[in-house]
């Protein structure tokens, strides 16, 4: 019988990796902890309300382990739930991988005792937590098999990401294209309202933005409305 429920937080793009986590703790230490996943059909009931699934279960939770990498760390819902397990006071576990460590963590998570997930040391701290909890001695574990399968996500991840962030790159410079030719139609010295010039170029207004403060091409300033407007300082 379960002496311990272990939630594993994690983006959708990352639940195998989750599984992979959720299935070695599970047959490790023989079924004293009830590891759960928000992507595992076995964890949350058929017709159970999602959100109040995940609510049970962290007030549950005697440890959390976070999946990091460089997209994941981004998501609003993963800090959210990091959050959640701060307050409630467990041990929280940032798992780095595909590419992004430990070293790349920024506050709050880089507080925390995080470990790598394709390192046998990294996984070896871990077990040693979850045994510290459960008051039992730890495992003796053969890694290799669960590195392995960290690692051969990890390489069919990383190819995602990389296709994903030029996806993304791609979609930035056609916007910028966009909004470069409307106001080049203005005028260089026409300064335009920047909700009218971000409308419609294909990303939200806080990745355009963010995108057009990046290029040295775009002026902003504040009218005397108080909007933020933009112009062409150099064409």
């Amino acid at each position: 019988m379960a002496q311990m429920t272990l939630f594993i937080s994690h983006i959708s793009d990352e639940a195998e990796l989750a599984i992979v986590f959720q299935r070695h703790i599970l047959d490790d230490f023989l079924g004293l902890v009830d590891v759960f996943v928000s992507s595992d059909t076995e964890s949350i009931q058929a017709g159970s309300n999602w959100l109040e699934s995940m609510k049970s279960a962290m007030e549950r939770a005697q440890g959390e382990l976070i999946l990091c990498s460089e997209a994941s760390v981004k998501r609003p819902w993963i800090n959210f739930e990091a959050g959640a397990g701060w307050m409630k006071g467990i041990p929280i576990v940032p798992v780095c991988h595909s590419g992004y460590g430990v070293t790349d963590l920024s506050m709050p998570l880089s507080v925390l005792q995080a470990i790598n997930a394709n390192q046998k040391k990294g996984l070896d701290r871990l077990y040693t937590l979850i045994a510290d909890e459960l008051g039992v001695r730890k495992p003796i574990v053969d890694f290799s098999k669960f590195i392995e399968e960290v690692k051969t996500f990890e390489n069919t991840y990383s190819d995602f990401l990389d296709r994903q962030a030029q996806s993304q790159k791609d979609k930035e410079n056609d916007t910028l294209k966009k909004i470069r030719e409307l106001l080049l139609k203005q005028g260089q010295s026409n300064w335009r309202d920047v909700n009218l010039v971000v409308k419609n170029g294909g990303l939200t207004r806080v990745e355009a933005l963010t995108m057009l403060r990046k290029e040295p091409s775009i002026a902003f300033e504040i009218d005397q409305r108080g909007e933020r407007v933009v112009k062409l300082s150099r064409i």
